[in-house]
């Protein structure tokens, strides 16, 4: 964990090479870190900020003629990357292909629910 108060140590560090000076932030753990492993996630963040501003409130029909451009990528994101589909392809459907012979041709459903929807065909 990182500490950018009080305890913190910034010192300067020359590569083996000598080419260049990198300045590292000293853990509370003791290891030093460099500073733009702290520091470009704090950028970045802003960077998205500022975009999402920039998007949404300034001009705000930009999202859609950017959406209309890059139709494929957009598509690809927004249907998450097609993944509930591939999971249904991978294990949903080969689940019921093995368990579809155990169970019997009834229904696709478990035993349990299938003896409880027997018993309640009956009952009435």
């Amino acid at each position: 964990m990182l500490v950018l108060s009080g305890s913190t140590e910034a010192f300067a560090k020359r590569e083996a090479g000598g080419k260049g000076l990198n300045l590292y932030l000293m853990s509370r753990e003791g290891f030093p870190v460099p500073a733009w492993v702290v520091l470009l996630p704090i950028v970045v963040a802003l960077a998205g900020i500022c975009l999402a501003y920039y998007m949404y409130v300034v001009r705000p029909e930009l999202p859609g003629v950017l959406a209309e451009r890059i139709r494929p990528v957009y598509l690809f994101v927004y249907n998450k990357w097609y993944f509930d589909e591939l999971y249904n392809f991978l294990f949903v459907r080969p689940a019921f292909a093995i368990q579809r012979p155990m169970v019997g041709a009834r229904s696709s459903r478990s035993p349990y629910l299938n003896a409880c929807t027997s018993v309640r065909a009956t009952s009435s």
